[in-house]
């Protein structure tokens, strides 16, 4: 019998066990399952709207799918945004609109957006610098103050009131606004002065912040029985800028005359009944007489002197030329129709000025305010009169070393000043004056001294005496042998005062205070009040 092959057995086997596992197994030609299509990339953003104000952040997100790349590309329409989100709203001064964008970097052709509104930030002044600014006799001079806080825009502007003369205003950035500004003759009115930052319109402005324009010279003077405020006035036409008020020692208003002119100073002398008005404009000035009444009597030295403080005494009047090196004190006689004007050299730069007959005569103490250039210089001087002309009489000189010279001090800091003196006219200690000056810091802050001297030998009496800082007036107090120095708290809107003893210099705070700036500070014949005038307010305080 013949032997089968194995071979040809097991080949057609395996060919059908190959067909069915290639049927099986779905890789045949054309059958089995498809898989099904991949995601496509979608974007989405969040939050899809939101309100930022001018200078804020808003975080936004964004969330990509349909890719294992889910990095995004942001971009503002407005503003700024960061590689993670973070927006950053521009400065407006109107609200405005913003848009956000996140690309898929997967897909750049996929994006989503998310719409803002800008709003514009709150102004806000934080701070004022200097909280006081010093004028010179010169009205047309300005001084720069630099207003701190945020959300300034370009086209702000200042709205101070009072109004004041505004030279410019420059935006230093939104932080910061620097205005030149000054006080002119139908805005000069020393006292406090409130600033907000504004939008053309004012429609959007900042809170109110004050500060301090301290005038040349002291607005109060007394009889013993009445008492006399220069009214300086603010937004009155050429030619009514003052007016002459009186008043009861207990501060009741009686009557008021019209001075014609604007003026800076008043002196009134008990023994003629006369008053005695510094005038300056334009770079040239006078001094105006009325009597009690407020009937002009003189107008002497119109266009021919400059003068900064004005006094009088016994029929004689006395004023300070800063200008003048050689006329520094200038005096004549009252009771003259057109009387000769006496000079003497009063030092460099002939400032505050006081006469009394405390020592012994008439005598007139000037503080030069630029000084020999070691300290300041106090000059007294003997005043008389004969045959209708004044006769000046140097009486001695001191040099008060510590104390900054003028020039160097304003070279610094422009707006600086308070350069003021005052004399007991009675009592134990009479003949003592007190001498208030700044002084320049090292680091450009100004700090303030007083001096003690005894008028008699022209000697210092103790050590110099700290002052709070703006200190910017002092007068004499005779029934507590005592002086009294007004400091200006600008951040409180307070003026304060400070009591400081002729015999030993020990200072004391008095309980005090007023709202009014005392560019006026008086204190009364019995010493029981201080009187304190600003513009046209006048306040009585106790001397406490």
């Amino acid at each position: 019998m013949k032997k089968l092959s194995v071979v040809s057995i097991v080949l057609p086997l395996c060919s059908i066990l190959c067909v069915a596992i290639a049927s099986c197994s779905g890789g045949g030609s054309g059958m089995g399952v498809t898989p099904p299509p991949a995601e496509p990339v979608s974007i989405s953003i969040s939050p899809t709207s939101a309100t930022v104000q001018s200078g804020n952040t808003q975080q936004f997100t964004a969330t990509v799918t349909g890719s294992t790349n889910t990095a995004v590309t942001w971009s503002a329409s407005s503003g700024t945004i960061s590689s993670s989100g973070l927006y950053t709203a521009p400065s407006v001064g109107a609200n405005t609109p913003a848009t956000i964008t996140a690309t898929a970097e997967a897909d750049s052709s996929k994006s989503a957006s998310a719409s803002v509104s800008v709003t514009p930030a709150p102004r806000t002044i934080t701070s004022i610098g200097p909280t006081g600014i010093f004028f010179d006799r010169d009205l047309a001079t300005l001084r720069n103050i630099q207003v701190n806080g945020r959300g300034f825009l370009v086209g702000d502007h200042g709205k101070f009131s009072p109004s004041l003369f505004v030279g410019s205003a420059l935006l230093v950035n939104p932080s910061q606004i620097v205005f030149s500004i000054g006080l002119d003759t139908h805005h000069w009115s020393p006292g406090w002065f409130s600033l907000q930052i504004c939008n053309s319109d004012e429609s959007l402005c900042s809170n109110a912040m004050d500060f301090a324009f301290f005038g040349n010279q002291n607005t109060l003077a007394t009889s013993g029985t009445e008492l006399f405020q220069l009214d300086q006035g603010q937004g009155l036409p050429a030619g009514q800028n003052g007016f002459l008020r009186k008043f009861t020692p207990a501060g009741v208003a009686e009557s008021s005359f019209f001075i014609q002119v604007l003026n800076l100073g008043i002196a009134f002398d008990t023994s003629t009944n006369q008053f005695d008005f510094s005038f300056v404009t334009g770079g040239s000035g006078s001094i105006f007489t009325y009597d009690i009444n407020g009937t002009a009597l003189n107008g002497v030295g119109a266009g021919s002197i400059l003068p900064v403080a004005v006094a009088t005494n016994a029929g004689i009047s006395c004023f300070t030329q800063s200008a003048s090196a050689t006329n520094g004190l200038g005096c004549f006689d009252t009771a003259q129709v057109s009387p000769t004007i006496t000079f003497a050299a009063a030092g460099q730069e002939a400032w505050s000025l006081a006469m009394t007959a405390g020592c012994g005569g008439n005598d007139a103490f000037v503080m030069d305010r630029q000084g020999t250039g070691s300290g300041l210089q106090l000059n007294r001087f003997g005043v008389s009169k004969s045959g209708g002309v004044a006769t000046i009489t140097p009486a001695g000189s001191l040099t008060l070393t510590g104390f900054t010279p003028a020039d160097t001090l304003r070279a610094a800091l422009p707006s600086s000043g308070g350069w003021h003196i005052a004399v007991l006219d009675t009592g134990v200690h009479a003949c003592t004056v007190a001498v208030m000056a700044p002084i320049l810091n090292a680091d450009q802050s100004v700090s303030y001294r007083l001096e003690l001297v005894d008028g008699t030998t022209m000697q210092q009496i103790g050590s110099p005496i700290a002052l709070p800082a703006n200190s910017f007036r002092i007068a004499a107090d005779n029934t507590h042998q005592a002086f009294i120095v007004a400091s200006a708290d600008a951040p409180a809107i307070l003026t304060r005062f400070t009591r400081v003893d002729a015999a030993t210099g020990v200072t004391s705070q008095l309980a005090t205070t007023t709202p009014l700036l005392a560019v006026g500070l008086l204190v009364s014949a019995d010493g029981t009040k201080i009187y304190t005038a600003q513009r046209d307010q006048l306040a009585v305080l106790t001397n406490q």
